[in-house]
C-alpha cells in the first residue's frame, strides 16, 4: 500500500479557514512557479531518448513532441485576497488547471505558504460551481505533501465528481490548516534530503524522471515522497508527478522513478520541472 495513504489523521485542534475562489484557468495563464526547497530539480530541459520501462500508467497512441528551451521567469504567483474578517490569509491557491478534460478529468494546482509560519496536513474542499454560480458538487481530500513550511508550495489534484463538466466555470477552494510543533516536525521533514542526477527525457510512450535522493539528515526515513512538478514555457503547471522510496537509512542513497504520459498532462507542451521531497522519520 502506497504510505501516502497511511499519513496520520488530523488530530482535534483549532482549524482556521480561508476560502478562495479560482477561475479555472482565469488569470493563470503566464503565472510563475514559486520558489523551489533545496534539493529542487528546478529547470530540468527535455531531451529526446529511447523507450524507458514501466508499467504504472496505460501508454498513449502517439509519442509526445520535443519542446522548447525553458523561459526566464518573469512574474510571481498572483496574492490571494484576505479572508473574511479581516487579517492575513497564510495560504494562496495558483495554477488550477485542468487535466485530461475528455476522459477522467481531474483539477490540479499549487498551494503556497504566503506566512511566516511553519504549517501541516492541509485540507482543502473543492465546490465545483455552475454556470449560474450554484454547487453543482463538492470534493474534499489533502495536498500531496503533509508539511508546508514558510514561502513554500505542494501540490494538489482531484478528479471532477461525476455529472460535472470539466468545463465548469469556476472552483471554490477552502483550506484547512494546522501549526506545526515540534512534535509534529520531528516525525515529518523537508529538510535532510537531496537529489542528486536528476534528469528527464521522453522515451516512446512516456516522460520519465529519475535520480537519486541521499539521506543527510542523521535519522532512519520510513518513506520518503518525491513529487514532481511539470510546467509549460509559460510557467503553467500542466501535471503533477509522484513517486516514493522506503526504508532509506541515514547516510544511504537510492534511485527514484517518475513515469508521467501525456495524457496526464494538461497539455503536451512539457517544458520543465520541479522536484519537491518530504520524508516520513523514525521514531
Amino acid at each position: 500500500m502506497n504510505p501516502r495513504l497511511t499519513r496520520s489523521a488530523l488530530a482535534a485542534a483549532a482549524m482556521a479557514i480561508a476560502i478562495l475562489a479560482c477561475s479555472l484557468g482565469a488569470g493563470e495563464g503566464t503565472t510563475q512557479p514559486p520558489t523551489q526547497p533545496s534539493g529542487s530539480g528546478g529547470g530540468v530541459p527535455i531531451s529526446k531518448a529511447t523507450p524507458t520501462e514501466g508499467s504504472e500508467i496505460a501508454p498513449p497512441t502517439e509519442p509526445a513532441p520535443e519542446a522548447t528551451t525553458p523561459p526566464v521567469p518573469t512574474l510571481a504567483p498572483t496574492a490571494a485576497p484576505a479572508p473574511p474578517g479581516g487579517g492575513e490569509m497564510p495560504v494562496t491557491i495558483t495554477n488550477l488547471n485542468v487535466v485530461s478534460p475528455d476522459e477522467a478529468p481531474k483539477v490540479i494546482g499549487l498551494v503556497q505558504n504566503t506566512s511566516t509560519t511553519y504549517l501541516r496536513e492541509l485540507r482543502l474542499t473543492l465546490n465545483f460551481l455552475d454556470a449560474n454560480g450554484n454547487v453543482a458538487s463538492t470534493e474534499r481530500g489533502t495536498t500531496w505533501m503533509n508539511t508546508l513550511p514558510a514561502g513554500q508550495i505542494t501540490g494538489f489534484e482531484f478528479f471532477f465528481p461525476d455529472g460535472v463538466p470539466a468545463s465548469a466555470e469556476s472552483v471554490v477552494v477552502s483550506v484547512e490548516w494546522k501549526e506545526a510543533d515540534s512534535d509534529y516536525l520531528n516525525l515529518w521533514t523537508r529538510d535532510g534530503f537531496d537529489l542528486l542526477n536528476v534528469k528527464g527525457e521522453w522515451g516512446e510512450f512516456y516522460y520519465t524522471i529519475t535520480g537519486d535522493v541521499a539521506n543527510n539528515s542523521g535519522r532512519e526515513a520510513r518513506s520518503v515522497f518525491l513529487d514532481a512538478l511539470v510546467y509549460n514555457s509559460d510557467g503553467r503547471l500542466i501535471g503533477i508527478g509522484t513517486t516514493y522510496v522506503q526504508n532509506l537509512d541515514p547516510g544511504a542513497q537510492a534511485l527514484f522513478k517518475i513515469l508521467m504520459a501525456p495524457t496526464s498532462m494538461a497539455e503536451e507542451t512539457l517544458d520543465h520541472f520541479d522536484m519537491l521531497v518530504e520524508a516520513s522519520l523514525e521514531f
